[in-house]
C-alpha cells in the first residue's frame, strides 16, 4: 500500500481485471479479444495480462480463469440476460394490450 495523504491506496490488481475496475467481466475480454494476435506496444498494454508483449491464449486464459471475480461496477447490467427478459416483458404487455 502507497500512502497519499491520510489515505491508503493498494496497489494490488486483481488477476484478469485488465481495466482496473475491481471486477473481471465482458469488458476484460473484449479488451483481450480486441487485441488478440497483436504484440505490445501496437497493441493494448492492458490487454496483456501476463506481461509477455503478446496477446494470446495465456491472457484469454487469465480472464477466464478469474471470470466474475470481483465487486461489479455500479453501472454493469448482466447481459444478455437482462435485455431478453425486457424483451419478453414487453412482448407479454404488448400481447395483453393487444386482446383488451
Amino acid at each position: 500500500m502507497t500512502e497519499a495523504g491520510s489515505l491508503f491506496i493498494a496497489n494490488t490488481q486483481l488477476p484478469g481485471d485488465l481495466n482496473y475496475d475491481g471486477f473481471v467481466g465482458i469488458t476484460d475480454l473484449n479488451l483481450v479479444l480486441s487485441n488478440w494476435n497483436q504484440t505490445v506496444p501496437s497493441a493494448d498494454t492492458r490487454a496483456d495480462a501476463n506481461g509477455d508483449n503478446y496477446i494470446g491464449i495465456e491472457d484469454l486464459n487469465a480472464v477466464l480463469g478469474n471470470w466474475n471475480a470481483g465487486t461489479p461496477p455500479m453501472s454493469y447490467v448482466p447481459e444478455p440476460v437482462s435485455s431478453g427478459l425486457l424483451t419478453v416483458a414487453s412482448l407479454a404487455l404488448l400481447r395483453r394490450k393487444m386482446r383488451l
